[in-house]
């Protein structure tokens, strides 16, 4: 993640490691993030010769209308958004912004509307709204123990920081949204039921 200089994945990575480092009053993660990231910045400084500007400015080409833009993502954006209002009722099908336009919208909502139209953003809309809304059930219950409701907070945060990163990517075809995503998922449900709560002590008669 860090070589490819991706600034929204560093920004969010770093934002889930700060939420752990606060969550577990452990500022370790943190650290190791960003002894991480200095490590690979003074390898790449040392081997070629490159200073910080340089680095960043390889990922930009016109620096004020990309960062402005987020690198053309805006563009991207309206694009989408002007194609669903002349077809509102046409949508692309799965992978059909690629076949379409060559790109996605580079935002999960404005290309689960485009391709599988209001019905598909509504139903994905519903279905985060179900997970996040079990997720604050549980930890808010007093039926699992101490841990397992740390646990389940930690794949929550973890599911935030993705679903943040999926505003300026490419949603159909992140490792984030294909994968890891749906992992962490699976590990909050399962944590809340494979809960082993404490039990009363026997005492003897």
């Amino acid at each position: 993640i860090i070589i490819t200089q991706s600034r929204n994945v560093i920004s969010t990575l770093m934002v889930g490691m700060i939420f752990i480092g606060c969550l577990t009053k452990n500022a370790k993660p943190t650290l190791i993030f960003l002894g991480a990231i200095a490590v690979i910045f003074l390898a790449i400084t040392s081997l070629y010769g490159q200073d910080l500007t340089t680095i960043f400015d390889a990922r930009l080409g016109d620096q004020a209308a990309d960062i402005g833009g987020f690198n053309g993502r805006t563009s991207l954006w309206q694009m989408s958004i002007l194609h669903f209002m002349n077809h509102p009722l046409e949508p692309l099908g799965y992978f059909g912004m690629l076949v379409e336009f060559g790109h996605t919208g580079h935002n999960v909502f404005i290309t689960t509307l485009i391709e599988q139209g209001i019905f598909g953003l509504v139903a994905y809309i519903l279905f985060l709204i179900d997970n996040f809304s079990f997720c604050m059930r549980k930890i808010f219950t007093k039926s699992l123990s101490f841990i397992t409701k740390k646990r389940m907070i930690l794949y929550l945060i973890a599911m935030l920081s993705i679903l943040l990163q999926l505003q300026f990517e490419d949603s159909n075809l992140t490792a984030q949204n294909i994968f890891y995503q749906w992992v962490f998922l699976g590990l909050m449900y399962l944590s809340a039921y494979c809960d082993l709560p404490a039990t009363e002590p026997v005492r003897s008669p």
